[in-house]
């Protein structure tokens, strides 16, 4: 019976799974494309459910070129460009200019995400 429901849970997963890949956008705000039943989908859910055990959160890395998000973390992405904007402001007012360059380069890179991710629509 166990065997059974896992097969089941596995299925179900693995379909969620499948709508999210065909919503993703990566870090420049590019539509990811997948083949639910291309010859890497396979790769590709394994190489998500490794990644499920190292990063807990949708914004893990917004400077990485892995980076990938779907509508469903809109609001994440808003919040976190509104935090950005003060961090900027207080970085720039400290005269840490360096930083705020840094701050600067993840808010462009939410400002392209979120373009992106509102043509797709709000999500779930």
């Amino acid at each position: 019976m166990t065997a059974r429901y896992a097969t089941l849970h596995d299925t179900t997963v693995r379909q969620a799974f499948d709508e999210y890949c065909q919503q993703r956008v990566d870090l420049h705000g590019e539509r990811i494309v997948y083949d639910p039943v291309g010859v890497t989908a396979d790769a590709e859910w394994t190489k998500h459910n490794m990644a499920r055990v190292q990063a807990s959160h949708p914004n893990a890395c917004l400077t990485c070129p892995d980076f990938q998000t779907t509508p469903a973390f809109l609001d994440v992405h808003r919040r976190q460009r509104d935090d950005t904007r003060t961090l900027i402001a207080t970085a720039e007012s400290d005269g840490r200019f360096r930083l705020a360059a840094n701050h600067r380069q993840v808010h462009d890179n939410l400002d392209q995400l979120i373009d992106s991710l509102e043509t797709i629509g709000d999500g779930p």
